[in-house]
């Protein structure tokens, strides 16, 4: 039976049956109950009578006043509550209960038993819950602020943030000075700190333009590759240290300075196809044994 079947039209002495809620009804004005063997229906829609503080719920057992099954009315509950509760007359309801650990709580719950809100007194907890769809928090003028003395924690599948104008984080003292800061503009990236690690099993960075400027800079590496059309280095004084240097160089390796010094504690071989060495003033070639040819 529907909501439509209701009519009351009979003029038959009312009848008095208990029956069992199957369902509630969105506007809160009728309930869908089951009652096997009392009226020509099995189950039918009853009109409430008792008001919506009292409202049954799902599983309750209430009695019933009518004529028939399309003249039924829920004049009482005789479910006692299982906890203090306060009911809407769409069904949502508010209740003083115990949860599993026999903590008392206060809760807001739908009419489908789905939690809203809960409030943990001894645990000093507040839980806001959206059963279903989404949830928006908006100010048409003016911000909105979070404010927590302890952690916020922001977890989804998925974390979105965006700002027209700013972005900013940054970690502060108690009296408000930034120790560390991240902060981003409409066309500037900014980030700040007495130490700044950057952790990845890989990192890529691309940039038509790029410049580091550091007092001191140390690179710790297993292998580095450097490709370039162009790399050119300045220094006041260049100092290396290596194991063994191989060059390569296909076309031209000229050298300028204002003198040269080549220190070889063992051998020092020279080959060339063809050879040629100019001096202004003098050439001189000194040694124990000097063969040519």
């Amino acid at each position: 039976m529907t909501i439509a079947d209701f009519s009351p039209t009979n003029t038959a002495a009312p009848a008095f049956v208990t029956a069992e809620v199957l369902e509630t009804e969105d506007r809160g004005q009728f309930v869908r109950v089951s009652a096997p063997g009392q009226w020509d229906e099995p189950d039918f829609w009853a009109r409430l009578a008792t008001g919506p503080l009292s409202r049954p719920c799902v599983g309750d057992q209430v009695l019933i006043a009518g004529a028939g099954s399309t003249e039924a009315y829920v004049i009482g509950c005789l479910t006692p509550p299982a906890a203090d509760r306060l009911t809407s007359a769409s069904g949502t309801y508010a209740e003083c209960c115990k949860d599993q650990s026999g903590r008392e709580v206060v809760r807001v719950l739908t009419r489908n038993d789905e939690l809203m809100f809960e409030y943990d007194p001894e645990k000093q907890v507040t839980r806001v819950a959206v059963p279903q769809g989404s949830l928006e928090l908006m100010t048409a003028k003016g911000d909105l602020s979070l404010n927590a003395a302890g952690t916020v924690r922001i977890a989804g599948s998925a974390v979105e943030i965006k700002a027209r104008r700013r972005l900013s984080m940054a970690v502060v003292t108690a009296v408000g000075k930034a120790k560390s800061w991240f902060r981003m503009l409409e066309d500037r990236l900014h980030t700040g700190g007495a130490k700044f690690d950057l952790v990845a099993k890989e990192t890529e960075l691309n940039s038509p333009t790029m410049r580091l400027n550091s007092n001191d800079v140390s690179v710790n590496a297993g292998q580095v590759h450097v490709e370039a059309e162009h790399l050119e280095t300045a220094a006041n004084t260049r100092v290396e240290r290596s194991g063994s240097v191989y060059q390569t160089v296909v076309d031209v390796l000229q050298q300028q300075t204002g003198r040269l010094r080549t220190y070889v504690s063992g051998l020092s071989h020279f080959r060339s196809k063809r050879a040629y060495f100019s001096s202004e003033e003098s050439f001189n070639i000194d040694g124990d044994k000097v063969n040519l040819g």
